[in-house]
């Protein structure tokens, strides 16, 4: 089962993390050896004991290369985060953008405080502070991070309910898209092909989509291809099409052991596709 499966996994990760610790006693100083028990601790959702060993990385911040420091209070700050400690969080984030820290760095930073303020529902915020790493990607001519922006913004767009700009940054990102990985080029078609009022059109992307995945054996996507092309047909008063789509979609959702909401929205398209 996956409780069973999700168990083992832990007592994998906290005999990783005595290993470390075991290393850790020998070169007491080692960097690599710390960020790794804190990313184990994390995993396990053992904050307040990843936030004491991030705390020994921040130590003696004078001596230390600054992007290395930057890239350390990146990680403490995404743990106060996740312990609500957002005053503490935020205050380590504007610290990284007051110094001379490498472009990475500030645009991990800037990711970090957008998504804070998306998730606070400041959208207006996480849109600025998204819209600076364009400026930094379009002087760097960088179509990954052009890609990953604007999705970023496309998803914020959405979350104030303004579907057509949401549309327009999801089509310039596929524009930047050539080059990236297939999960996420894919990916950006999909979301557009739900976001359109055009039904045909959707249906040529999520095509497009299904062809990507097809080609480069992008296996997890088609359960989601699937029900997206069950979802537009049934919009499009297709029933039977809509009904061949989602069965197919639940019978790999079944095999790719997705998670159980995914598979009861299944159950619930397809009562309603029936009906």
């Amino acid at each position: 089962t996956r409780k069973e499966s999700s168990a083992a996994s832990d007592v994998y990760k906290r005999q990783v993390i005595d290993s470390l610790k075991l290393i850790l006693k020998k070169q007491p100083t080692n960097a690599k050896i710390i960020t790794s028990i804190v990313k184990e601790y994390m995993s396990i959702d053992k904050d307040t004991l990843a936030l004491f060993y991030v705390g020994k990385l921040l130590e003696d911040e004078k001596t230390k290369d600054i992007n290395e420091v930057a890239e350390y209070r990146l990680i403490k700050a995404d743990i106060l985060f996740r312990l609500k400690n957002t005053e503490e969080a935020l205050i380590l984030l504007n610290k990284n953008l007051e110094e001379e820290i490498s472009l990475e760095k500030k645009v991990d930073t800037n990711r970090s405080l957008a998504e804070y303020y998306q998730g606070l529902g400041n959208f207006e915020k996480s849109l600025a502070i998204t819209k600076r790493n364009e400026k930094f990607y379009l002087i760097e001519n960088d179509s990954i991070g052009l890609l990953n922006v604007y999705s970023s913004i496309a998803s914020v767009y959405l979350s104030l309910n303004r579907k057509e700009e949401a549309v327009a940054y999801l089509e310039k990102a596929n524009l930047y898209g050539k080059n990236d990985k297939p999960y996420n080029r894919a990916a950006v078609l999909i979301n557009i092909s739900l976001l359109l009022n055009d039904n045909i059109v959707a249906i040529e992307k999520m095509n497009q989509a299904k062809d990507i995945a097809v080609e480069n054996n992008v296996f997890e996507l088609f359960p989601i291809i699937y029900k997206s092309l069950g979802i537009i047909h049934h919009q499009n008063g297709a029933y039977k099409k809509s009904n061949e789509y989602c069965l197919k979609s639940f019978e790999l959702a079944k095999k790719s052991n997705l998670p159980e909401n995914q598979l009861i929205s299944l159950y619930q398209y397809l009562s309603l596709i029936h009906i």
